[in-house]
């Protein structure tokens, strides 16, 4: 993932811009959220990655249970 890619070279800027223009091109893109909330919290944007968070609890929540 190239969002990964940015962040390993240190630029967390880019890995956003990244992570948010993957999410706008596929919403249910659960582990875009996930590398978001990440980066926002690395960056202290705490109510930004509190709203990510909820966007991830809703994506789970609508998604159907693992089958055994």
């Amino acid at each position: 993932q190239e969002g990964e890619g940015w962040r390993l070279k240190g630029s967390d800027d880019q890995a956003m811009a990244f992570y948010q223009q993957e999410i706008s091109l596929h919403p249910s893109f659960l582990p875009a959220y996930v590398s978001l909330e990440a980066a926002q919290r690395r960056h202290s944007l705490w109510k930004e990655a509190r709203e990510t968070r909820q966007k991830i609890s809703g994506i789970k929540a609508a998604q159907p249970p693992p089958q055994k």
